[in-house]
């Protein structure tokens, strides 16, 4: 729910509505643990965000007071690997493709308010982003892929 609510602010510019009031899943299967991992991981893309850059977000103005959120949490998104072992084909690809929509949603608002940045980010991060995502898409099933729908088409 919480991610959701997330992705919904970002696409839609509203702020958030939820708030991290409840505790993430820990319930594990012996026979798979690895599909509760893989939901943990999605929620650790959008929880990788603070909630005040997330409202910034929404209704972006050059006032914001921690513009360096942006580029700080581009690269923690860049650098974390959150493909946990036994998470399923279709989860494997949810990650990558938030994580690299996210990534590159980040981009564009640093590029648009790149003044206020003390940290540029590097003008190759679209490319790398989508050369992650065609990695990640031509190493699963169909199926795997098509789960997904809209979030992929975004």
């Amino acid at each position: 729910m919480l991610t959701a609510n997330r992705a919904y602010c970002l696409h839609n510019k509203r702020p958030v509505m939820l708030y991290p009031t409840a505790p993430r899943p820990s319930m594990t299967f012996p026979d798979d643990p690895g599909s509760v991992d893989g939901f943990n991981s999605i929620i650790s893309i959008f929880e990788s965000i603070p909630l005040s850059l997330y409202n910034w977000l929404c209704t972006p103005n050059p006032n914001f007071h921690d513009m360096d959120a942006i580029p700080h949490c581009y690269w923690n998104l860049s650098k974390v690997s959150l493909f946990p072992d036994g998470a399923l084909q279709s989860q494997l690809v949810n990650i990558s493709i938030t994580q690299q929509w996210l990534r590159t949603f980040l981009w564009q608002v640093a590029l648009k308010f790149h003044p206020a940045l003390s940290t540029p980010l590097p003008l190759s991060a679209p490319l790398e982003a989508a050369k992650s995502v065609m990695t990640t898409i031509t190493s699963v099933s169909q199926r795997s892929m098509e789960v997904h729908g809209i979030g992929m088409v975004r």
